[in-house]
């Protein structure tokens, strides 16, 4: 009967392909597979890439860092205020890989230290302790992993004794997956008896929180703000009063960190206005238009990059919780066993991966308030082994400001 009942529901969704495959599971890998086929929502499937046309795309004003000077003062004591007030928690995003730096670990267990272990995790955490130095509060740290990086990242956080922030102060949630098809829509297997999935993106992030035991925490703690940041960067502050004050005082229902791009070509997203609300354009996405525009001055119109650091108010993302996010879909690489349970890995994209995208709640929001950085002491993401974005780039800027490595 199990058998009769995923038959029907694959046939009903046109992935008959997989027959094969469920023919030959066991009676408990029939379950665990028809499971993971419910949870599938079958409609992002017939999204195509086209569906998501751009608007009309405006240049976007920012708090600039002189402008920033100008408030510093009243910035930091509502900053303070806040974080005295203890309704600030804090959410990590950190729910890949170190492939591309040579790693099968998490992301944030990559050592960026040379003459000691030093690695992104222990960067973030230690942000944390000043604050709790600093204001004698501590923030809760809720840390987004994903299936992929679930246990290990747990365990290399007990590992290292939670670098003494306490483990009843760090909380770990998971980002939901999404299944992994090819050009056809069709359904790939990642083993002759579990579905290819990935990550879906950073843009479930706030429901991926609720549902997990981190959210019932952050309610019990009648919190008002989340300091949201990614992995990868450890040059970055978050739970900074002058931010946080900052957010504070504009009332914003999001407030994001952002810095000058380099130059037009910088692989970054830049913020900008899309039918007159704020949004924005992921690199892949910018056109030669936007991308070399410039003003009266000569400075670039589409200028501030995006760097994954921002502060919510929680009744704002609550009232977002309903809005509908669209999927973007990405041509990848995905490797797959085939019909015969042969394991394959193509050296050029061979499918469709689905994912949802932070900016895509920006539009939905009463509010978004730009906060010019500076790059050189905020900016060091690690995306790369060299080059730009690298390991090395972000360790000289480290040193560059004064950390020993």
């Amino acid at each position: 009967m199990a058998l009769e009942n995923l038959k029907h529901i694959l046939k009903q969704h046109g992935q008959t392909h997989l027959f094969p495959f469920v023919d030959r599971m066991t009676a408990d890998e029939l379950v665990a597979f028809e499971n993971a086929v419910r949870k599938i929502d079958f409609r992002m499937l017939d999204v195509s890439e086209s569906a998501n046309a751009r608007g009309k795309i405006e240049p976007i004003e920012a708090c600039t860092l002189a402008k920033r000077a100008l408030a510093r003062t009243e910035n930091a004591t509502a900053g303070r205020a806040l974080l005295e007030s203890g309704k600030v928690v804090a959410v990590m995003l950190a729910g890949g890989q170190g492939t591309r730096l040579g790693s099968d670990q998490p992301k944030g267990c990559y050592n960026v230290g040379l003459t000691h272990e030093h690695s992104l995790f222990q960067f973030h955490v230690e942000k944390l302790l000043v604050v709790e130095r600093t204001y004698g509060v501590k923030v809760p740290l809720y840390v987004m992993t994903s299936d992929k990086n679930h246990e290990d990242t747990v365990a290399f956080f007990e590992a290292h004794n939670y670098w003494g922030y306490g483990k009843e102060n760090v909380g770990f949630f998971r980002q939901k997956m999404a299944p992994c098809t090819d050009f056809n829509r069709k359904l790939l297997m990642e083993t002759p008896t579990t579905l290819a999935t990935s990550p879906n993106g950073n843009g479930g992030w706030y429901i991926s929180l609720l549902e997990s035991e981190c959210g019932a925490d952050m309610r019990a703690r009648g919190a008002c703000y989340i300091s949201l940041f990614g992995v990868d960067n450890p040059l970055q502050s978050y739970c900074n009063e002058e931010f946080l004050g900052a957010a504070v005082r504009s009332n914003a229902d999001c407030t994001v960190k952002v810095v000058r791009k380099a130059y037009p070509e910088e692989l970054m997203g830049v913020m900008c206005l899309e039918n007159g609300k704020p949004s924005m354009i992921a690199y892949a996405e910018m056109t030669d238009e936007h991308r070399y525009a410039k003003d009266e001055n000569g400075e670039l119109l589409y200028t501030y990059g995006d760097i994954l650091n921002m502060v919510f108010r929680i009744d704002a993302l609550d009232r977002c919780i309903a809005a509908e996010m669209p999927i973007h879909i990405a041509r990848k690489k995905i490797p797959y066993v085939d019909a015969n349970g042969t394991l394959c890995k193509p050296e050029s994209p061979n499918g469709f991966k689905y994912e949802q995208f932070l900016f895509d709640v920006f539009p939905h929001m009463n509010s978004v308030f730009l906060y010019e950085v500076e790059r050189e002491r905020e900016f060091a993401p690690i995306k790369n082994l060299t080059g730009a974005d690298s390991v090395e780039s972000a360790r000289a800027l480290l040193e560059r400001n004064g950390v020993t490595l």
